[in-house]
């Protein structure tokens, strides 16, 4: 392989692994959004139960805890698809990064041994 496409391959992979990085840092910051509405909405729920059923012991749920908890599975589920997303963008990332490094791999140990 000429010298210059190899070097622009090597920076193709270096290029795809920032992204990658990007990438899954966005993925644990959807995931730690995730964790923590679902934390708060369980401790959100029980206090609010807890203290509507002191009162109101009939009925389960608040109109105003039904209309929270709704808008944050909603936030959840929306960060859930980015999620999704970034997966796929992430595997198809990876299946470049791995077939770059088998191409720069193979050509390397074929000049390696033409200089032997």
């Amino acid at each position: 392989m000429i010298k210059d496409s190899y070097l622009i391959l090597v920076e193709m992979v270096s290029s795809f692994k920032k992204t990658l990085s990007d990438v899954t840092v966005r993925m644990n910051e959807n995931t730690l959004f995730i964790r923590e509405e679902k934390s708060c909405i369980k401790a959100y729920e029980d206090t609010e139960a807890d203290d509507f059923r002191i009162f109101y012991p009939r009925k389960d749920n608040t109109p105003v805890q039904k209309e929270e908890a709704e808008r944050a599975y909603a936030r959840i589920a929306a960060y859930e698809e980015k999620n999704r997303k970034l997966n796929k963008i992430k595997t198809d990332l990876e299946n470049k990064i791995g077939q770059l490094e088998n191409i720069l791999n193979l050509d390397y140990s074929r000049h390696s041994h033409e200089k032997c």
